[in-house]
């Protein structure tokens, strides 16, 4: 998998600090994943489309470090990309609580550009109980509790049979740790279509033996390689 480029990381019954589906939209995507705007709106004006494509990228851990006496680690992921020695952050996923296996459903946006190399930095950290009100976006990370780090280039994950790369997270000084984490990648569509649908459930099984069974709602979305792709997980 190769080392690291460190500068300074199934989902859990709740989640916390999700700030929407999708990140990564700001200026340090747009370096690293957009195309050259003179080029881009050059080929928009002609009804074309730029050497790039715009990609979705979905996020999952499993056999994580716990690093809570009384109870799982509260893991959160954040994306970054490298450039000119570098770090620049793409994003946060919201934070999982109790789960050494994490499913994200907050997702990073970047273009692949089949013409540069596109290096990717994950970081994974165990937050705190104390900042889990706290957004997510104003969470300290020298303040969490560090639990692996992984590194790609974008190609790596494009370029699989199925778009999905398992990496193997290191620690801080590089050693191989049993976690891993995986990055599944797919090319998203430019659409203004929005669906409102409503869902309810009736007579469900009880599972709780002193109180009634508190169920929650996830919805996922297949993939071109009919794998299924988490996108809400919704308590009623």
């Amino acid at each position: 998998m190769g080392g690291c480029f460190s500068g300074d990381v199934r989902g859990g019954k709740e989640a916390v600090g999700g700030g929407g589906s999708g990140m990564g939209r700001g200026p340090a995507a747009a370096g690293h994943g957009g195309a050259n705007e003179a080029v881009d709106h050059f080929f928009q004006g002609h009804g074309l489309r730029g050497l790039y494509t715009p990609l979705e990228l979905s996020f999952s851990a499993a056999k994580l470090r716990n690093m809570d006496a009384l109870s799982k680690s509260d893991p959160m992921l954040v994306i970054y990309a490298k450039k000119d020695g570098r770090l620049e952050e793409i994003g946060r996923t919201e934070v999982i609580l109790n789960s050494l296996e994490p499913l994200w459903i907050t997702k990073a946006m970047i273009n692949y550009q089949f013409e540069m190399v596109q290096p990717l930095v994950f970081k994974v950290y165990d937050i705190d109980t104390k900042y889990h009100n706290t957004p997510v976006k104003m969470l300290n990370l020298a303040q969490q509790d560090f639990l692996g780090e992984a590194c790609c280039n974008l190609s790596e994950i494009v370029t699989k049979f199925n778009h999905s790369l398992t990496l193997n997270l290191r620690s801080g000084s590089g050693h191989a740790l049993l976690s891993t984490m995986t990055v599944h990648a797919e090319e998203t569509s430019s659409s203004r279509m929005a669906v409102e649908m409503t869902f309810h459930c009736q007579n469900l099984e009880n599972k709780d033996t002193f109180s009634l069974s508190d169920p929650f709602l996830r919805v996922s979305r297949l993939s071109e390689n009919s794998a299924a792709i988490l996108y809400v997980k919704q308590r009623w």
